[in-house]
């Protein structure tokens, strides 16, 4: 990986990560003890465009960061707020191996 796309895949991750601190913030002030259940939604479209773009280390990462936000979010843990997670954990791990599968097949590789 070239020194611009190394730049690049930090930059993006660093601000994957702000906008994680600002949704977990406004979810806090705006829904005290309960965040709507589709909160996670916009985590996995961030693990979706760093799998695109960037190596999957980097999404791996993400997923890791974001399950700790989301487990902070739904505290006290229920069976149902487990269930969510393990259902987000799923998810992003899918797509990060698709995504990490489809660059390793490409023929023109980034």
């Amino acid at each position: 990986m070239s020194r611009h796309n190394r730049r690049a895949g930090v930059a993006s991750f660093l601000f994957s990560l702000c906008l994680v601190a600002a949704s977990a913030f406004l979810l806090r002030r705006g829904f005290h003890d309960s965040p709507p259940a589709d909160f996670n939604d916009l985590y996995l479209l961030c693990v979706l465009a760093l799998a695109y773009r960037h190596p999957w280390r980097l999404a791996a990462a993400f997923t890791a960061v974001t399950l700790a936000v989301s487990a902070y979010l739904l505290a006290p843990l229920d069976s149902g707020d487990a269930l969510q997670l393990i259902s987000y954990g799923v998810c992003a791990s899918l797509v990060i191996w698709i995504m990490a599968s489809l660059r390793s097949t490409s023929p023109n590789r980034a």
